[in-house]
């Protein structure tokens, strides 16, 4: 769910994507698990609460994921952070019980090291499967009539003698 956004994007721009995509699943969540024993009202209403819920603390947690990486903190201190914020600012704004206000931070800070965790773990592969791309080739055939010219890098000249340019790209 995470993704690191390029230094030219904001975090406020990065983090409205991460409310969309957190309100979507709440929503979701909503319809399938609507309140037990309503009436039709209810029962269409159902989804915007747990969207609401679900947008708001995707787009906290984002946002304060986002800040403090640029700032220089690294997994697992930012989750933890982004997570204990985000869940401080939906309990106070919904005006919960203190008890429920630590709660709220603790779980929250859980789930936001656990997703933060998944996200570096993608990170960590999609890095080491395309180390293992681009450096363990051992031989390029870039010859014949089968070769894929569309599929060659862009920064190579695609002409009559791209063979030749795709070998020497290769080796």
């Amino acid at each position: 769910m995470w993704s690191r956004p390029p230094p030219e994007v904001s975090c406020m721009s990065s983090s409205v994507e991460s409310f969309y995509r957190g309100a979507v699943a709440g929503g979701i969540f909503g319809m399938v698990f609507p309140p037990e024993g309503s009436g039709l009202l209810l029962r269409l209403g159902a989804p915007f609460r747990p969207a609401l819920l679900a947008g708001s603390w995707c787009f906290l947690n984002s946002l304060a994921s986002c800040e403090s990486t640029r700032q220089g903190l690294i997994f697992p201190w930012n989750g933890a952070l982004s997570g204990l914020f985000s869940g401080y600012v939906i309990a106070v704004l919904s005006r919960w019980p203190r008890e429920s206000v630590a709660l709220t931070m603790v779980t929250s800070c859980g789930l936001s090291l656990l997703s933060h965790y998944a996200g570096e773990s993608q990170l960590r592969d999609g890095a080491t499967a395309a180390a293992g791309a681009s450096c363990c080739r051992t031989n390029c055939d870039v010859s014949g009539p089968f070769v894929d010219r569309e599929a060659l890098p862009a920064s190579l000249p695609l002409s009559n003698d791209a063979p030749a340019a795709a070998e020497a790209h290769c080796h």
